[in-house]
């Protein structure tokens, strides 16, 4: 979630799935838990990746758990752009 593929064939940050993962990382940051977070966007009607309308604990989770991903670690060109979305 975050990122799609760029006309050069390389990841690029998809600035629709990037104000989710804010989302996400603002709510808990703000002291949200993980299944409120999910209720939330269940209710908002935000799609997942794979366009569902259901979000999952563990899917959320890792994402929160992955921070090298968010912040572009595993994908050196796009850091300067990553680190923006946190």
């Amino acid at each position: 979630l975050g990122y799609r593929k760029g006309p050069d064939g390389l990841p690029e940050i998809d600035p629709d799935e990037a104000a989710v993962v804010r989302r996400i990382f603002s709510r808990y940051l703000l002291g949200q838990s993980v299944h409120q977070i999910c209720r939330d966007l269940m209710s908002d009607g935000v799609k997942t990746a794979q366009g569902s309308d259901s979000w999952h604990d563990s899917v959320v989770r890792k994402m929160l758990q992955n921070d090298c991903d968010i912040i572009g670690l595993n994908q050196q060109a796009l850091v300067p752009q990553a680190v923006a979305l946190i």
